[in-house]
């Protein structure tokens, strides 16, 4: 078997923004982006992470998104993995925690990448291909079958 790692699907660089900003920044910031979460960071390090979700919960709760800053609505302590991670393991830590993104942070703890349900999901059909072309008979992954080349 093959080991995909998070650094393979993994989305850089990641959209972030500064913990004193507003709701209603981070929420523009969203809505023109086509993404669903912020990383705030301290010193290149996530120090946690806003949610579309956490966003559509505060308008809900009646907060003004004018006057709440991020920092306000962030889940934090951020839960994070590492270039080096296998796909299975995010996955398996994305489902743990109940979570959709997951920021990836370097040896050194900086963030460096963010992989989400979305990339791993559009990494599916990708590894289905590998995964076919591992399975295959030897003289198929080399476009032969039984000896004669394949046109």
């Amino acid at each position: 078997m093959f080991l995909v790692s998070v650094s393979d699907v993994m989305r850089s660089p990641v959209e972030t923004i500064e913990h004193d900003a507003t709701a209603r920044e981070a929420a523009t910031r969203l809505s023109g982006s086509g993404i669903g979460s912020l990383v705030i960071t301290d010193d290149d390090r996530p120090a946690g992470i806003l949610t579309d979700v956490d966003l559509t919960g505060l308008v809900a709760d009646g907060h003004d998104p004018e006057t709440t800053t991020v920092e306000r609505i962030t889940s934090s302590p951020v839960i994070t993995t590492t270039t080096g991670a296998t796909i299975t393991a995010a996955a398996e830590r994305m489902r743990d925690n109940e979570i959709k993104s997951l920021p990836v942070v370097d040896d050194g703890g900086a963030l460096v990448g963010i992989v989400t349900t979305t990339d791993l999901s559009n990494y599916l059909p990708h590894l289905s291909r590998l995964k076919r072309k591992h399975d295959a008979p030897a003289g198929e992954r080399r476009g032969v079958r039984g000896g004669q080349r394949r046109h």
